[in-house]
């Protein structure tokens, strides 16, 4: 991965001299600055100018997981957080010098995304041009086009969501400089757009003239129209060919044709399938499920012919454990990873996401997210019929027989109750017999140890998986002095972001979109399908939504069924039809009502996937549009807080204008 990350450090020198005019945020040595005319000259000046991008979208991160996590549920402040952070969590007015609410990194990444936009149209004006193409049109300068145009999209409908509205920025409008006169309406200085007749296609395509002075008009644009304009913009300008299963699209520059035999291009650079993510996405956001579907089922059920890769994204066995699940976070994993943002501290590129949570110690997971991982039970039954050897270390702790469980934690030690364990049961053990035991308590694959740890206040020792297991089960029978004696001096800790040793290892891969999140997007969208037409087809995708969070589509094991969770109850959907096969009833419970149990439950399963990863808010808000009732995200969200302070924010979230941040309009 070294030389992406080279290419990204010198991609933000280029942005530096090339793409902006404001001081404030790069102070340039006026000496190194060149002359924009004698750039651009070559590929590798673009693909430079190109990594500049990545480089401005990891100044993004720490904002993406505050915004996103901090007005969610999951997380709250602790008593080190300061007013900024104390103002978003309780949805206070947030104040115009807020260091986390900002828009000005999303406008520096638009307006470098405006400004190598143009300048590859300027290159290769054909690139504005879809109709007629063939493979011999088609090279790294439209893939990198394409590319340019999704980091754009997505800078965009991020600034939505936590503005509601953010100004639509014309596009020869390339410096953040021109973006703060545009937004204080002062006069601009702009390239001219001309059209110039492209040779090949023989059409008149856009381009750019002579510089001139003007100021256009200032045009707000909410989450519905940026998704509505990018989505048309991306499926106008990103080339493909084929339909069908074999249609193939063409984002992100090649590099493995370039000679480069590194795996992690494929998952720090836009590329098709982070193209279909996003897209996905944003039908999802917009309510548009037969889209959304469309481009989700693509990275869902990723398929190629290359053996090695044959089920890239299905969720297989990769993750199955607390060590495998660990691995991806520390290391980039094209098999899980479809865009992540990378960070290596040894080329001086690292987050705040580890002090901030650690060191620092200034936000905190809350008792609703260590009671999603908590509440569930692990079942090993491959173990227990077949007497294999555990992969898991915690396979043989305490797994336990319902009519047992007093008399295990009662009665007998750790040691006597695995000895039991293995002579009594596990050579005789029958299928029916496993329905008699309740497994052993927690999500040990994604929960603890892997999002959060009960770290010592003096000490600073975590809590031993044997302690927490102790813990657990003296909860489950009711021991609550055993359980307040253990954990009297222990705070809560995210730790995801910190899962490498050493408080210097700041440079976690920050996931844009990976693939578990992206199978329980498609498993919301076919909960929904049925909004369609109520066609007994719909049935079927809806209740294969079961099938993808539970077991998997071969030879997927599913979002719960990698994890080794016990299936969700699929009995939410019976229906009745009438003699034509229409949808007439849903046994006793209304059909809207067994779509939201499912739908919340999907949720539920998306914050124990996905915690801290800065997109609980924007699920709670998206569910709760869906529904119309802004009481869905209050109560959740509310539920953080005791007393007075529940009913203050309840309250304030019934109203959806304090879902967003006031955009501040003094862009610097």
């Amino acid at each position: 991965m070294k030389n992406i990350k080279i290419s990204i450090f010198s991609g933000l020198l280029l942005s530096v001299m090339f793409f902006t005019g404001c001081q404030d945020f790069f102070n340039p040595n006026p000496g190194i600055v060149l002359k924009e005319e004698d750039n651009f000259q070559v590929f590798n000046d673009f693909r430079s100018a190109e990594m500049g991008l990545y480089a401005i979208q990891q100044d993004l991160v720490e904002q993406l997981v505050i915004l996103g996590e901090l007005r969610g549920d999951l997380l709250t402040v602790t008593e080190n957080a300061d007013r900024d952070l104390i103002d978003i969590n309780q949805f206070n007015s947030i104040s115009s010098t807020n260091k986390y609410t900002s828009p000005t990194n999303f406008y520096k990444l638009i307006a470098n995304c405006n400004n190598l936009l143009m300048r590859i149209e300027m290159r290769k004006p054909s690139v504005l041009l879809k109709d007629s193409i063939s493979m011999a049109h088609i090279d790294n300068y439209d893939k990198m086009y394409a590319g340019v145009l999704c980091m754009r999209a997505w800078a965009y409908f991020n600034a939505a969501r936590i503005y509601r509205e953010v100004p639509y920025i014309p596009e020869n409008i390339t410096d953040v400089d021109g973006i703060r006169k545009y937004i204080n309406q002062e006069f601009v200085s702009v390239k001219k757009v001309e059209y110039k007749l492209d040779t090949v296609y023989q059409r008149y395509v856009r381009a750019y003239g002579v510089d001139v002075l003007t100021k256009f008009p200032k045009t707000y644009i909410s989450v519905d129209g940026v998704i509505d304009t990018f989505t048309v913009q991306l499926e106008k300008y990103v080339k493909s060919l084929g339909s069908g299963l074999t249609k193939q699209e063409f984002v992100g520059v090649d590099y493995n044709s370039q000679g480069v035999n590194d795996r992690t291009w494929e998952t720090t650079t836009w590329n098709r399938y982070a193209y279909h993510a996003l897209m996905g996405q944003m039908f999802l956001t917009r309510g548009n499920m037969e889209k959304a579907y469309e481009h989700l089922g693509v990275v869902v059920n990723f398929e190629s012919a290359i053996t090695s890769d044959a089920k890239r994204f299905r969720l297989g066995t990769r993750l199955s454990n607390t060590e495998l699940f660990k691995g991806f976070f520390i290391s980039l994993d094209p098999f899980e990873h479809v865009f992540a943002v990378d960070f290596q501290k040894s080329l001086k590129q690292t987050n705040d996401l580890r002090p901030m949570f650690d060191n620092k110690y200034l936000m905190k997971p809350t008792k609703i997210a260590t009671e999603l991982y908590e509440g569930e039970f692990k079942m090993r039954d491959n173990v227990l019929r077949n007497n294999n050897t555990p992969n898991d270390p915690l396979d043989d702790y305490y797994y336990v027989p319902k009519h047992y469980l007093d008399y295990f934690m009662l009665e007998m030690n750790k040691n006597q109750m695995i000895a039991w364990e293995k002579s009594a049961y596990q050579n005789t053990i029958s299928n029916s017999d496993l329905n008699n035991f309740i497994g052993y308590p927690s999500d040990w694959a994604r929960g603890y140890g892997v999002s959060y740890v009960y770290r010592n206040k003096t000490t600073g020792a975590d809590l031993t998986n044997d302690e927490v297991k102790v813990m657990l089960y003296n909860r489950i029978i009711g021991k609550d002095g055993e359980v307040y004696k253990l954990m009297e001096n222990y705070d809560t800790v995210v730790s995801k972001f910190s899962l490498k040793t050493g408080i210097f290892n700041n440079d976690y891969k920050f996931s844009i979109y990976r693939a578990g999140g992206l199978h329980l997007y498609y498993i919301e969208v076919l909960n929904r399908m049925l909004e369609t037409d109520g066609q007994i087809s719909d049935v079927t995708k809806s209740t294969l939504g079961y099938t993808y969070i539970n077991g998997g589509v071969t030879p997927g094991l599913g979002v719960r069924g990698r994890v080794g969770l016990d299936n969700l109850d699929a009995a939410y959907y019976k229906y009745t039809y009438s003699f034509g096969g229409r949808i007439i009833g849903v046994n006793n419970d209304s059909y809207e009502r067994k779509l939201q149990m499912f739908e919340t439950k999907i949720l539920e399963e998306r914050a124990r996937e996905c915690a801290f990863e800065g997109e609980r808010f924007y699920d709670l808000i998206r569910v709760a549009k869906r529904r119309n009732d802004p009481s869905y995200l209050a109560k959740r969200v509310a539920s953080k807080f005791e007393g007075s302070k529940y009913t203050e924010v309840y309250n304030k979230l019934l109203n959806e204008n304090n879902w967003y941040i006031p955009f501040n309009e003094g862009v610097e």
